[in-house]
Parts: structure tokens; sequence; C-alpha cells
């Protein structure tokens, strides 16, 4: 079916803890909370018209659950997908997101400046979150859309925001989160022969 034009829609697990704490996640595992449980159940009701194929998530918990309540009911092929795992933060893993304002913490800038950010000991910086992206998206999502009309990405807030500012073009690393999803946030893009279909991303469908 080379040469089809289909459908990607990339979702953001729900909510967590460490959320609702303001915490570094990265590659912990953090159950979701009631709520986020909820915000993946709703997405399931968004997204009941959909007759999807495939279904690419992140190895961590909290999305992978996300995507099980999301597509509950329906024999959809959820895969694990270890080039969607989050953002690691290294050392700063479970730090405060207070840290963002401060300068010496570790990190600092993250969300407010990312321009500035250092990616502490064991961390990984936008730069090759980017890289792992884009391999992601050739290795992975485009023979997957070759296969497959309808794809499901479900991953994290980070990764999402590189992927989406892939789709879009390319942005400055300043302007990265400004494709940031909510938690149990929806967005989607078109490709067609593997090539991004002009003005198809959207976010926040509701």
């Amino acid at each position: 079916m080379a040469g089809m034009r289909s459908k990607v829609y990339f979702m953001r697990h729900g909510e967590t803890y460490w959320n609702v704490m303001g915490k570094m996640q990265g590659q912990v595992n953090i159950p979701l909370t009631a709520k986020g449980c909820q915000q993946a159940g709703q997405a399931a009701r968004l997204l009941e018209g959909i007759s999807f194929d495939l279904c690419l998530s992140s190895p961590l918990s909290r999305a992978y659950e996300t995507a099980e309540i999301a597509l509950a009911g329906r024999d959809v092929p959820i895969v694990k997908e270890p080039l969607l795992i989050e953002q690691a933060y290294g050392v700063a893993e479970g730090d405060s997101h207070e840290g963002f304002s401060s300068q010496g913490s570790a990190v600092f800038g993250y969300e407010t400046q990312p321009e500035l950010y250092v990616a502490p000991i064991g961390g990984v910086s936008f730069d090759l979150l980017y890289e792992r992206i884009r391999r992601f998206f050739d290795e992975v999502l485009v023979p997957a859309v070759q296969a497959h009309a309808h794809v499901l990405v479900v991953a994290h807030g980070a990764v999402l925001c590189a992927l989406a500012n892939m789709v879009a073009g390319g942005r400055p690393i300043a302007s990265f989160w400004k494709s940031k999803l909510p938690n149990g946030g929806i967005g989607s893009f078109e490709l067609e022969s593997g090539v991004v279909a002009p003005e198809s991303l959207r976010l926040r469908i509701s």
C-alpha cells in the first residue's frame, strides 16, 4: 500500500502522581492517578470512531496503561517501542519543577528557557532527543504507515513535542514546548508516501 495517505494520532499519557507533585519523571515508572485513568477514558471516547490498525507505545507503564484504556475492547495491537521512552533526566529524575527557574539547579531552564538547559549527568539533551525521534519517524513510523491507514502513538510530553515540532518543519529549541499536549491530550498529522502532508498537524483534538 505504498503511496497511501495515512493518519497518525499521537496522545500523551494520563496524569501521574509525579505530575501532580511537580517532579521530573523521565524514565522512572510512575503510575497513573485516578484522574489519569479518567483522561485515558475520555480519549477513548474521542477516538472511538477511528479504526486503528496499530498502536505504538512507550514501554513505560504510564503510557502503556493509557494506551490500554484508550483502546479497551478493541482488537488493536499495542506494540512497545523503545524509541518512544521519555527523555532521560539522569541524576535529576525525581527533582522538583521548581528548579526550572533556579540557576544552579540540575534542571534550570528545562521548560522555562529550554535553549539554556544543559542535561545533567545521565540525562539526554534536546538535540539527542530530536535525533532519537527522527529515528523513530524514519525507521518505525514511516514503515508502519505504509502498511496501516490509522496509527496511534502514545508517549510523553517531551517526546511528543519533539515529534510535533519535527512534523511542523522544525522549531528552535527556544520554542520547544509550544507543541506540548496536556495529560491525555491528542494531536494528529497525515503522511503520504512517508512525507508529512502540508498543514496537516493538529494539536489538542477535542
